[in-house]
């Protein structure tokens, strides 16, 4: 799942280019679009957002709580859109279903994957945990989370302080990329091929 203001497509070439993709040939990729919403933070403008986000998520002036920065309603909507998705694709699938996602998407794939007892593993990039969800899956399933060191729209401090409960109490991994801001590189993708081929097995 993509993050705010993207698409489905902006991670087509990831999956379309066989030097890149992090996933074996015979597995089904779903890529989902959030919605188009007006969002504050970008002067209420309308793109695809999977929820409105009222103030930066790692805004260090503002004394909010997580879940008071972002669009509750909104945020659940988008859970319910992607469950009907999961729900739908459990039905013909063969081998194990994972959720992913980056910044936004990386939010939501925690949310719905943590809560759904069909996923088998989350795999989040430059996101955040928010605690709307419930924990049914933590423990139970593998979550390897990514992110860059010098990511200037969703901090390395706000993204670690929001994983402390995922780190000890389930089965989190964090990786921590040097020199990387709010984006993907070719480590952490080699790196995530690898994760999810020891994960299929």
């Amino acid at each position: 799942m993509h993050g705010l203001g993207d698409s489905a497509e902006g991670f087509l070439d990831v999956f379309n280019d066989q030097a890149v993709n992090p996933v074996t040939s015979d597995t089904k990729v779903v890529l989902l679009t959030a919605p188009a919403r007006p969002v504050t933070i970008n002067a209420g403008m309308i793109m695809p957002c999977w929820y409105d986000m009222k103030v930066l998520s790692s805004d260090k002036s503002s004394k909010l709580p997580i879940e008071q920065r972002i669009s509750v309603d909104e945020i659940k909507d988008s859970y319910e859109l992607i469950s009907g998705v999961v729900e739908k694709e459990k039905k013909n699938l063969k081998g194990k279903l994972f959720l992913g996602g980056f910044s936004q998407g990386a939010v939501m794939a925690l949310y719905v994957g943590l809560e759904h007892k069909d996923v088998n593993g989350i795999f989040g990039f430059s996101g955040y945990f928010t605690s709307l969800a419930k924990t049914t899956n933590l423990g139970k399933i593998p979550i390897h989370l990514f992110h860059g060191e010098e990511d200037d729209m969703i901090s390395l401090d706000f993204a670690s302080h929001t994983y402390k409960r995922l780190l000890k109490e389930g089965k989190a991994n964090f990786y921590v990329e040097k020199m990387l801001g709010h984006s993907l590189n070719l480590k952490q993708l080699t790196l995530f091929k690898k994760l999810y081929l020891e994960s299929i097995k």
